[in-house]
């Protein structure tokens, strides 16, 4: 090179490095900060239907601005509000399409997202509409290595929805998504936005809701979006009461492309739920809907699959001293018409007490001498027509059931079977007057669940049982519901006696009736009042129809046929006894009662229960007047007229 062409090279490089100081220089001056303010705000004026203002600027255009405030308003409504923004990037990555931030501080951010009454957003008046064509990606890359939110405020007003509404549960007021407003918003994190792939780093997120009085203490996680793949690594939550640690996956799908949930059928899902606690004040606050719980539930689970058929590897509930394990698949979650589930549970543990504990708004008995539940179940088929198989072991005996069920919009229709092995009913009701070891099997078949609508049949049997110190042999019931009528057959063995009964029930008209039969041979009393006073063998037969279920005052004829009989050292010979009610037109009623003993009639306007009153008063009055008058005559006579005693 030449000493000439040196000379050149020299100058025309001193030359550069002063435009550039000068260049710099003038980016830091009050000028050059008025034109960028002045052509920002002509920028954003012209591209947004919006109401721009903006603060005074101060920085150089090389490292970075600030911006003392920021106003959008849209529809003569505020959009955002913002105080101090601070921005500090690198200029050269321009040359490379790519913008990077350095960070970016927003300070007492305001943002206000409004839903108008004829359903539009005011996001959606923000811009005008775009009419360009072109679809080609583009080819920048945005990377933000420091974003910070500080005392940042959300108002969401959906004029649509319930905006002055709000549902209170034990003094928790739920969130209203129609009127929501977040106070307190911190937020620290890193993003970069790239051709086809979006990652986002939150670091921490925290706000508070002041009308709920619910805190997010901290939020934590790594998103990432590329192509067909969507991640959530390391997501964590915590609250005062709750915390919740998982991290998902999904590939084989665009998620911010996908038409529809049909099309996630093939996408491969995994989720591992690590052990977190959900308290049920913080799930009502968001779900109002689970207005029913109370207490913490203790999750953990691992699930992964297809859409199509999702692998519940394992999922633990703990509630209390209750574990509930479940595993299984769900089918068919990208066609929700068909949705399909085989849920099975094996070695569950359930302490009684804790169920009305995690569900008090059902007063659920605490059933606590039935010491802990071992249960097994498997829940197959959709949500409305499924079976279930379960098997609950207790201090209280065995029990299992077998059932199918389907609901449709017009009818319930079931199938059953259960069965019971040594069951004790005093463990089950805490009574020990109900001290009993039953064994026993039912059955159901039907649909419907009114009297209008019911269209069933069920059995109940009963072997080589013991209930309240009585030995049964053997006792079934039989019942048959169709066309608004009811029948039943009843049976019972037992060393103490033998018993069948039969009753037809009809409530085709207004008022129901029914007609009972029964016949009891060699009954005991003794066992069944537990009072040897009572020994017996009685037999009888009885048969009674009546026009309404009032055991008194119905329209009734009764029919009582005593066989020969013993009562403690009493024998009792045949005997018969009618006693019928009977009503005329006029309204008056009539009792007749034919007997052994003798025949009565009575005839007028009454209730039963009305004139049994009155007997009972005439009587209490003549045993006073009795007792007062022998009091005259022998003083030595005491008696209160309120004494019983024991009948004869």
């Amino acid at each position: 090179m030449t000493r000439r062409s040196l000379n050149i090279l020299r100058t025309t490089l001193l030359a550069v490095v002063l435009t550039l100081l000068l260049l710099a220089g003038y980016t830091q001056t009050a000028v050059f900060r008025a034109n960028l303010r002045s052509a920002a705000y002509e920028l954003l004026q012209s591209s947004l239907n919006a109401s721009v203002y903006i603060g005074e600027i101060e920085g150089n255009l090389f490292t970075g601005l600030t911006i003392d405030t920021v106003m959008i308003y849209v529809d003569n409504a505020p959009f955002v509000e913002a105080g101090r923004v601070g921005v500090r990037y690198d200029l050269l990555d321009l040359l490379r399409d790519r913008v990077t931030v350095d960070s970016v501080t927003v300070d007492n951010p305001v943002v206000h997202l409004i839903r108008w009454k004829d359903g539009s957003w005011n996001t959606g008046h923000l811009a005008p509409p775009d009419t360009t064509t072109d679809t080609v990606p583009s080819p920048w890359t945005i990377a933000a290595a420091r974003v910070r939110l500080r005392n940042a405020t959300f108002r969401l007003i959906d004029s649509t929805g319930g905006y002055g509404t709000s549902v209170t549960i034990d003094g928790v007021r739920a969130l209203n998504y129609s009127n929501l407003r977040l106070t307190g918003i911190e937020l620290a994190g890193s993003a970069v936005i790239a051709p086809g792939r979006i990652e986002a780093v939150i670091d921490s997120l925290s706000f508070n809701a002041p009308a709920e009085r619910f805190s997010l203490e901290r939020l934590s996680a790594r998103v990432l979006l590329a192509g067909d793949t969507a991640r959530v690594n390391g997501l964590s939550v915590r609250t005062g009461r709750s915390r919740l640690d998982l991290s998902a996956a999904l590939t084989g799908v665009d998620v911010l492309h996908a038409g529809s949930l049909a099309s996630f059928e093939k996408a491969q899902t995994a989720l591992v739920l690590r052990p977190s606690s959900v308290s049920s004040v913080d799930l009502q606050t968001f779900l109002p809907a689970l207005y029913f719980l109370r207490g913490t539930v203790e999750l953990e689970g691992d699930v992964a699959g297809t859409f199509a058929q999702m692998n519940v590897r394992s999922l633990t509930a703990r509630f209390g001293a209750s574990e509930l394990r479940l595993s299984g698949t769900v089918s068919n979650i990208h066609e929700p018409d068909e949705l399909r589930l085989n849920v099975v549970s094996k070695q569950s543990v359930i302490d009684p007490p804790d169920v009305p504990a995690l569900l008090p708004y059902y007063r659920i008995p605490r059933f606590a001498k039935l010491g802990t539940l071992s249960l097994d179940f498997q829940y197959v088929g959709k949500p409305l027509d499924f079976m279930v198989v379960s098997t609950v072991r207790s201090a209280a005996g065995t029990v299992t059931v077998d059932g199918e069920m389907l609901i449709t919009e017009q009818h319930l229709h079931y199938k059953g079977l259960l069965a019971g092995t040594d069951v004790d009913l005093e463990k089950v009701f805490e009574n020990r007057d109900l001290a009993s070891r039953i064994n026993t099997r039912a059955y159901i078949e039907g649909e419907g669940t009114s009297i209008a609508d019911l269209n069933a049949e069920a059995r109940v049997e009963i072997d080589s049982s013991r209930i309240r110190g009585i030995d049964v042999s053997s006792a079934g019931l039989a019942l048959r519901a169709q066309d608004r009528k009811v029948d039943a057959d009843l049976s019972l063995r037992s060393p103490d006696g033998t018993a069948g009964a039969s009753v037809s029930m009809d409530f085709r008209a207004a008022e129901p009736s029914y007609a009972l039969t029964a016949r009891v041979r060699g009954l005991d009393l003794a066992p069944i009042l537990r009072d040897d006073y009572y020994s017996s063998r009685l037999s009888f037969d009885l048969h009674r129809t009546a026009a309404s279920f009032d055991p008194l005052d119905a329209v009734s004829a009764t029919d009582i046929t005593l066989l020969p009989s013993t009562f403690r050292d009493h024998s009792l010979d045949s005997a018969s006894l009618s006693f019928a009610v009977a009503l005329d037109s006029a309204g008056m009623r009539r009792l007749s009662l034919r007997s052994p003993v003798g025949d009565a009639e009575l005839s007028g306007r009454f209730t039963f229960p009305g004139f049994l009153d009155v007997l009972q008063q005439g009587v209490g009055h003549i045993v006073r007047l009795y007792a007062y008058q022998r009091q005259v005559v022998d003083s030595g006579f005491s008696r209160s007229a309120d004494t019983v005693s024991r009948p004869v």
